[in-house]
């Protein structure tokens, strides 16, 4: 995809981000090259050529300008250092492969040859950083943009000798066996977080550079089973939203997750197209993005939040949703949250109108969008008629459904049957006792198409013109949905009297019939106050004519007052 980008002209959308690209190059070639010896201060170990952080990350809550600071000399450590490295080369690697120009790629190459190559390399682990931290795998999130680095570095392999090339790979070999096998590295493979899918993010990438294709599918396939837990049927993500950077954690939990689709995609793995279910019935990679990005629906702040965050790191997410999600691209609107700031309401339309450096904390590569197909550059139009639905309150609803079922399965906490079925609708009580008690549907996606039926009057399910601002869907969906439940709740209804009456016309079951009327009669003669019948010819749900009933109660009251005279004369 870069290759077209050699023969932009200025009339195309990309020319302009081509320009900025070339600046931010020269910016870089005035650094000098990065050495993981420049530090200030030693490890632990004593050694300087063991990369070094400390937890030194702060939250401090400024009531005009809250932001996370750090409240050490950075100098001192290798965590800048790092980022500062792997950013410029990645930069002037691009720079290089549009322009032409050799001095950008030879100082891309310089900066991979003094970090990784030589007798002042660093030494292939990260047992250092972070010194200090709760989490031992708070460190390993440290070397999270060696996804985007490491395509930097095959660029600028011309630039290095095979000797060097040989080394760079032996590091990276050495690097991989120490995620695999070290405490901090099994910390990370097993958390419940965004940092389980950046170490998934690290390992695949480097199996990839190493040519490790088996290692790179299996790593695949294994972090897909982590949206099971990690991701809601709504869509939320329940271990990125109770902390005071939950708005941070949600992006790079996104981000992580797109950037490990884009290296699936190169093996034939589609990681947005898996765990199908929830709202819409979308994949859960697009429940989260339809859930937390704020463009697509008038969500709060998570709770708890406290610290602002750069609201343009929504964009790049915003368009990986419309790319991979076509339910989202076809039937959701800009839902845009109204605590966005003015001057970042309205997103640009296209990718080239993003912009293409981000905090480097972000997960988000320089320059991004160069690498992205040219039909993604097409504009986000989204539709204009839609239903409202409210996914807070989807969330409230299946948390608490979550609950009772838990509260079901314990034997202690089991409720009567008779009490399950008192809440269910008449024409589900029939269906329920036929399955002891219980529902055999998906009860997440009952509730989701009930909570949008009964709030639309039937003129509004053809055409809801109201749009308050949140995420909506297409009404079509909706009234082709409405016509499946109806056929599974009305059409039952409709056949039964007809099949009674089947039945009954069958000789096999005449006595049946026939018993069930005697015994009908008997407790009406018994209780007459409770057998008043209406006039005309009904019939009950077990198919009996209340006509005949009324007429053969008649008769034999007649015959009792007759049999009681005689006695009497």
């Amino acid at each position: 995809n870069l290759e077209r980008l050699r023969t932009v002209t200025e009339d195309q959308p990309e020319y302009k981000l081509l320009q900025q690209l070339v600046l931010q190059a020269e910016l870089s070639m005035s650094t000098r090259p990065y050495r993981i010896t420049d530090k200030k201060s030693v490890a632990p170990s004593g050694n300087q050529r063991d990369y070094y952080s400390i937890d030194g990350h702060i939250l401090q809550n400024v009531k005009q300008n809250q932001k996370r600071v750090s409240m050490l000399d950075e100098s001192q450590f290798d965590r800048q250092r790092v980022l500062d490295m792997q950013f410029n080369t990645t930069v002037l690697a691009l720079a290089y492969y549009v322009t032409g120009k050799n001095e950008y790629g030879e100082n891309a190459a310089q900066n991979v040859r003094d970090w990784f190559t030589g007798p002042n390399k660093m030494k292939p682990h990260l047992s250092f950083a972070q010194v200090g931290s709760r989490k031992p795998s708070k460190g390993i999130l440290e070397f999270k943009d060696v996804y985007h680095f490491l395509d930097a570095v095959r660029i600028v392999h011309r630039f290095l000798s095979n000797k060097e090339r040989g080394e760079v790979k032996k590091w990276f070999h050495s690097y991989l066996r120490w995620l695999d096998g070290s405490q901090r590295g099994k910390h990370a493979y097993t958390a419940s977080n965004h940092h389980g899918v950046w170490f998934d993010v690290q390992v695949t990438a480097i199996a990839a550079y190493i040519n490790d294709t088996a290692k790179m599918l299996s790593v695949l396939d294994r972090s897909i089973s982590r949206l099971t837990a990690q991701v809601s049927l709504a869509g939320s993500t329940p271990n990125e939203r109770d902390h005071s950077t939950c708005e941070h954690d949600q992006m790079m939990f996104l981000q992580g997750w797109s950037n490990l689709g884009r290296l699936g995609e190169a093996v034939g793995r589609n990681i947005w197209d898996e765990y199908h279910g929830g709202i819409m019935n979308m994949s859960a990679l697009c429940r989260v993005s339809l859930f937390a990005v704020p463009y697509l629906q008038n969500r709060h702040v998570c709770p708890g939040n406290l610290v602002e965050e750069n609201e343009q790191r929504w964009w790049p997410l915003l368009h990986h949703a419309y790319e991979h999600c076509a339910k989202i691209k076809k039937k959701v609107s800009l839902g845009i949250a109204d605590w966005i700031s003015q001057d970042n309401t309205v997103p640009p339309m296209t990718v080239y109108g993003m912009p293409g450096m981000f905090e480097q904390d972000s997960g988000i590569a320089p320059f991004w969008q160069l690498g992205l197909e040219r039909r993604l550059s097409t504009p986000l139009t989204p539709p204009t008629l839609m239903v409202h639905i409210d996914v807070e309150d989807i969330l409230r609803k299946q948390e608490d459904l979550t609950k009772n079922v838990h509260d079901t399965e314990n034997p202690n906490n089991m409720p009567d049957k008779d009490t399950n079925l008192a809440n269910l609708t008449p024409e589900r009580k029939e269906e329920d006792l036929q399955n002891h008690g219980t529902d055999s549907r998906n009860r997440a996606s009952l509730h989701e198409l009930d909570t949008t039926l009964t709030s639309l009057t039937p003129e509004k399910r053809e055409e809801d013109p109201t749009n308050n601002g949140t995420y909506s869907v297409n009404p079509k969906s909706l009234v082709e949905r409405a016509a499946t439940v109806s056929e599974l709740t009305l059409k039952p209804k409709q056949e039964e009297p007809q099949k009674k009456e089947n039945d009954s016309a069958n000789p096999k079951n005449l006595n049946e019939t026939g018993t069930k009327l005697l015994s009908t009669t008997n407790a009406q003669q018994e209780h007459p106050a409770k057998s008043e019948i209406g006039s005309g010819s009904q019939k009950t749900n077990n198919g009996i004519d209340t006509e005949q009933v009324t007429s053969t109660l008649e008769q034999k009251q007649d015959d009792g007052a007759r049999d009681v005279k005689a006695q009497k004369e």
